[in-house]
């Protein structure tokens, strides 16, 4: 890995990072101002029970594109031989339209469907919700149904982007949707349900992100209409993972109507940890797993050797963020929600709730991280089928796990099955791809790593932990600055090559 390349990919990495931070930020302060508005009230059930229909069907119909897109594009804006240049670019705009028609006409449909359907589907999936739960579920599906086709644009679009190696323009973009739908939350419209507007405020902030990404478009306009092998390949891997989705992004629908009825404030509290876990992800891996997954898709040619060292290197990046995240999440999950979301209608009860499934769902963000990036190790070698059947047959124990958890422990089992069952996943695939990969020196590879992490976590949770002792409001956000400083000067200091080449940009290699 030469130096130019390690800066450019340690520059797109901080830039990248620093978006995800104020997405996060921006969805934090979401979630705060629902917090203070409508605390866990069946107004909030009734938003998260219906914001999980366009969810689960935008997860089914779109997360697939970038999987599909990237291992396919990569190669042809690699090449560098300048006869099949331009043979390679058209193609290049060819598979891109493509995918994008097949997509986005797909979610159109479903889009359709959901909004004309709304009342029934309300009817089918949350029989126990009362007339009133009822009404605001129907009415919010309606306003949330276009995000369905909304979010295949925005998954073509990035995964355009991302096949150029342009990751910058969607982590923007990404930030910029979460910021404006916090910003139009201030805005005082009148609704005969005020939770109405917090609907709108969604469907409006994906305008926005959708604004910052329509210039990949160019990228996607070929010069004659034409059907290249690639494109009939494309269909062809996106149909397990299609199938696959259709199964196992059930989860937040299926959630929601295991625990719809069960007490008031059950979906609430899961939301709001949910939420958080998403959150952390989103922070620990945006990054990380978003340039992986195109630098694994350009390393790959037949020769394994390249592409071990690649996922080598992409894996104790990974580890160097989950494991600090794991171990402050579980020293400190109450006073963050604490200071975080304890405020108007949002009371010391439902601290504690919420902070107790946040630890029950720390499995599920360590599986959610680093599963991610073993998926794509599979998806850029080119197999779309061993992580859908993984996960396919995890998902159907899962199910199981979660009704016996809601039957004994209510909302607290389904999220310890959540985490239980999203771990068996990572703990199949991992054997699969030592195997294909020949991964023998795993452990002197990651070893170290992980060991001068947990040092540098012990390091910055003890220091924060004593910032929070000041008798000062700011105490809790003191304490986070202090802590990941003490992480990055703990990890410096053991001289960890991978953390000093991600903050240093000095090249490993």
């Amino acid at each position: 890995m030469n130096a130019s390349r390690t800066a450019a990919t340690c520059t797109s990495l901080a830039a990248i990072t620093f978006c995800a931070v104020l997405q996060v930020l921006a969805q934090v302060v979401f979630q705060v101002v629902i917090a203070k508005q409508f605390g866990a009230s069946k107004e909030v059930d009734s938003f998260n029970a219906a914001l999980a229909v366009p969810t689960v069907l935008s997860a089914i119909l779109t997360s697939f594109i970038g999987y599909i897109m990237v291992p396919l594009l990569v190669p042809l804006i690699q090449d560098v031989n300048e006869t099949t240049r331009e043979k390679n670019e058209q193609e290049f705009r060819q598979v891109a339209l493509s995918v994008g028609i097949w997509a986005i006409g797909t979610c159109l449909i479903a889009t359709l469907s959901v909004a004309f359907c709304a009342s029934p589907l309300t009817t089918l999936l949350y029989p126990r919700f009362g007339s009133e739960e009822h009404s605001l579920v129907s009415n919010m599906l309606r306003i949330l149904s276009p995000l369905i086709v909304l979010s295949a644009v925005q998954g073509w679009l990035q995964g355009i982007y991302h096949s150029r190696q342009n990751f910058i323009v969607p982590a923007l973009a990404s930030a910029v949707g979460p910021s404006a739908i916090t910003l139009l939350l201030f805005i005082p419209v009148r609704f005969e349900q005020p939770i109405y507007w917090i609907a709108w405020c969604l469907f409006l902030g994906t305008l926005a992100t959708l604004s910052c990404l329509v210039p990949a478009i160019r990228f996607a306009i070929p010069q004659r209409l034409s059907f290249p092998p690639s494109t009939m390949l494309a269909l062809r891997r996106s149909i397990p993972l299609i199938a696959f989705n259709s199964y196992t992004k059930l989860d937040p629908v299926i959630d929601r109507v295991l625990l719809a009825g069960l007490t008031v404030g059950a979906i609430s509290h899961l939301n709001y940890a949910q939420r958080f876990i998403t959150a952390l992800v989103l922070v620990a891996s945006s990054g990380v797993s978003t340039m992986a997954f195109s630098d694994l898709a350009g390393a790959y040619s037949g020769d394994l050797s390249q592409f071990r060292v690649r996922f080598y290197e992409n894996l104790r990046r990974m580890l160097l963020v989950v494991i600090p995240v794991v171990v402050g999440l579980s020293l400190f999950a109450q006073a963050s929600i604490r200071t975080l979301l304890e405020r108007g209608e949002f009371t010391s009860q439902d601290t504690t709730q919420v902070s107790i499934l946040l630890i029950a769902l720390i499995g599920f963000f360590v599986a959610s991280a680093v599963g991610d990036l073993i998926a794509k190790c599979f998806y850029a070698l080119g197999d779309t089928k061993t992580p859908s059947i993984i996960g396919a047959l995890a998902f159907t124990l899962g199910m199981g796990f979660k009704i016996a958890g809601v039957q004994y422990w209510g909302v607290l089992g389904l999220a310890i099955a959540t985490s239980g069952y999203t771990l068996l996943s990572v703990l199949i695939m991992l054997p699969i791809l030592y195997q294909r990969l020949q991964l023998r020196k795993m452990g002197h590879e990651l070893g170290p790593t992980i060991v001068r992490s947990i040092l540098g976590s012990t390091s910055g949770s003890l220091v924060a932990a004593g910032a929070l002792w000041l008798p000062i409001t700011a105490a809790w956000w003191i304490a986070v600055m202090l802590g990941v400083f003490t992480y990055t000067a703990s990890m410096l200091a053991l001289r960890d090559p991978t953390w000093r080449s991600m903050i240093l940009r000095k090249n490993q290699y």
